[in-house]
């Protein structure tokens, strides 16, 4: 069947989204139409594709897509973009979004960003997860015998919905996120893949970030990213429970509260809104 779908054109950051709305239509998505269309097309080009699957009020149940075909459990930017669009259409000025393997919940601002409470972070290994035993992956000790991470000086491996490895070094200037991040992502040490950041500490309150996502590849900013970044260095002592991330796409704030929730803060632009045709497959 040939549907003819209309979609949003979104981004966070600088972090690009489609965001469809298939509560409706019931469209079936496959790894093959979620590659066709972040990939084959300039006007759909995009890091990740959202589909709103359920709609009961202000509560919405959300798939996200990576470009490469595979699903990803959660995506902060994504959360501040669909956040945006229902306040927008429906005047409301609170949502809650529900993905594989989180809750957000968002909230708008008078300025017209939108803030997004992550939940917590976790440091468990059997929840990253990891193939190693380990009970505490702040403080990650491994050897990954690369030459390009020779000068880390820490490293910590989180999930805040999505897993996440953050290597902090002096000065991220002449890191290749496109060299050593696909090596590390693929690792044999994690079972479904991860997030690989390149983090530097500026000060107690700025922090720069790079990011190599799972099933993406470089984007100009990833919010679970900024978060996981954010708690290992309030944790290992690096900075304050308030920073501001300075990634390529421009700056997330991150504030950490005493429950140790993780409340992300930044811009959303809606670019555009279109149509397009697609043929429904039998998979």
């Amino acid at each position: 069947m040939i549907e003819n779908i209309k979609y949003h054109k979104m981004n966070g950051a600088g972090n690009e989204f489609i965001i469809i709305d298939n509560s409706d239509i019931n469209f079936t998505y496959t790894p093959d139409i979620v590659m066709s269309i972040c990939s084959n097309s300039p006007e759909t080009n995009c890091d990740q594709l959202i589909t709103i699957e359920k709609r009961v009020g202000h509560c919405l149940n959300l798939n996200i897509w990576n470009k490469d075909g595979s699903q990803a459990e959660a995506c902060g930017n994504a959360s501040r973009c669909v956040a945006k669009l229902i306040f927008d259409e429906i005047g409301v000025e609170y949502v809650e979004l529900r993905s594989e393997n989180c809750t957000h919940l968002c909230k708008k601002m008078d300025n017209g960003s939108v803030i997004v409470n992550m939940g917590k972070a976790n440091t468990n290994g059997k929840d990253i997860p990891i193939s190693l035993d380990m009970d505490d992956t702040l403080n990650f000790n491994y050897n990954f015998e690369f030459k390009d991470l020779k000068k880390v000086k820490y490293t910590s491996v989180i999930n805040v919905g999505n897993p996440h490895i953050i290597f902090w070094f002096d000065s991220i200037k002449n890191i290749k996120p496109e060299i050593i991040g696909p090596l590390v992502e693929c690792h044999k040490i994690f079972p479904e893949k991860i997030n690989v950041s390149f983090a530097e500490i500026v000060d107690k309150n700025n922090i720069k970030l790079v990011v190599w996502e799972r099933g993406a590849g470089i984007t100009k900013a990833c919010g679970t990213a900024a978060c996981a970044a954010a708690y290992s260095a309030t944790k290992l002592g690096l900075a304050s429970k308030n920073l501001n991330i300075s990634l390529p796409g421009g700056i997330l704030e991150i504030n950490i509260d005493p429950e140790g929730n993780i409340h992300k803060t930044g811009p959303v632009e809606l670019e555009y809104s279109s149509s397009m045709t697609m043929e429904e497959t039998d998979e």
